[in-house]
């Protein structure tokens, strides 16, 4: 409350107080909560007489509904986000679990002490546009609003906000990057990961990434999951997957037709050999057993099985290098691609990468290329 005299006006708990600035207006709400106790609500700052009346008229209204949408409007977004998972996380796997927790303690604790009721539009676009600013994706940022609002859409739910009135921000149109690489640049790209700079783990990693794997499956790969025929041949095999939720033990993978076998010759299963023999040396040098159980991917330094986002360290590191951009992911996505312009089947191709849908593999993990586009157009022009 102000600390200026109050003057009261024609209209029954509404003041009127004297300010630098000038006249602003205060109101006053007694109401009896849910126990039968009268209380008395206190707001200020209110530019003009009408936004007084109209907001008198609205706790008016509230007060006559849900009394508990008055009592809990001191409620701050850190109160209630700890009331949000309480209630919703008992449904949730455990990865969105640590999903929430990771973005309350990174993010959205900027908003802890401020009261929920008292967050605004524009707090939450400022929030997004300094997300942006700082370097984060527009599709991250678009993603960390979903959640956000998830929070907000509860406490409605539950009767701890009238409506969420926070929904609508803007952001940027989103810029999509091609996930393929011609294979100009991905020779340099093999030149740069086969050379003195990574040891012949991180080369195995690589070659597991350049045959489709997805990262967690490089991470969860175990000694039980290859077959050594010869110097040349190899089957190996998708049994687990391994992500930060999952590093000790890894978990199945999640679908059917993620369970796979490649087969591997030359000199990408020569890599492969000399992976597996190093890391049963590791093993045995930190006196560990290695079992069909025990993952591949172990630091020779330390007798520690390797952080699950080693492969994207990788390939950053190999980024920064060339000044390219390359991620795990699209190693998988330029497989297809290539395999699919080689004439391969698709069937087959999308059986090899672990989908469950040729569709998939055909409309978003096969992108247009360099040399698709020449071998179109020597048909073109022959018919």
């Amino acid at each position: 409350m102000p600390k200026q005299k109050l003057t009261k006006t024609k209209h029954q708990g509404i003041y009127s107080y004297e300010t630098s600035t000038g006249k602003k207006y205060s109101i006053r709400f007694r109401f009896k909560n849910s126990q039968g106790v009268w209380k008395e609500k206190q707001e200020s700052g209110f530019e003009n007489l009408t936004k007084a009346k109209m907001r008198k008229a609205e706790l008016e209204i509230i007060s006559k509904n849900d009394l508990s949408l008055i009592e809990n409007e001191n409620l701050t977004f850190g109160q209630w986000y700890k009331e949000f998972i309480k209630i919703t996380s008992p449904t949730w796997s455990p990865h969105t679990f640590e999903s929430f927790n990771s973005l309350y303690k990174n993010h959205f604790y900027i908003f802890a002490n401020k009261q929920l009721a008292k967050i605004t539009l524009r707090d939450i676009q400022n929030f997004a546009n300094q997300k942006i600013a700082d370097g984060l994706a527009v599709t991250t940022v678009k993603n960390m609003h979903i959640s956000l609002m998830q929070i907000f859409n509860s406490a409605v739910k539950h009767d701890f906000l009238v409506k969420n009135k926070l929904k609508y921000i803007k952001l940027p149109a989103h810029k999509k990057t091609s996930k393929y690489i011609e294979s100009e640049t991905m020779t340099l790209v093999d030149d740069y990961m086969f050379s003195d700079n990574f040891t012949h783990l991180d080369q195995a990693m690589f070659v597991l990434l350049k045959i489709g794997w997805r990262k967690s499956e490089v991470s969860g790969f175990s000694h039980g999951a290859v077959e050594i025929i010869d110097n040349n041949n190899v089957y190996v095999h998708v049994l687990k997957s391994r992500t930060h939720l999952t590093k000790e033990t890894g978990k199945a993978p999640k679908t059917l037709s993620s369970y796979r076998t490649n087969h591997i010759t030359g000199f990408k299963a020569k890599v492969l050999i000399s992976c597996i023999n190093i890391s049963k040396e590791i093993y045995e040098d930190y006196n560990l057993p290695c079992t069909n159980d025990s993952f591949v991917f172990i630091n020779p330094k330390s007798g520690n099985l390797y952080c699950t986002d080693r492969t994207t360290y990788l390939l950053r590191k190999c980024s920064k290098s060339l000044n390219i951009n390359i991620t795990p992911h699209m190693l998988r996505h330029i497989f297809a691609t290539d395999a699919v312009n080689s004439g391969e089947s698709i069937v087959e191709v999308s059986k090899w990468i672990g989908h469950s849908k040729v569709d998939t593999t055909l409309n978003i993990y096969s992108h247009s290329s360099k040399e698709s586009k020449i071998q179109l157009s020597k048909f073109a022009s022959k018919i």
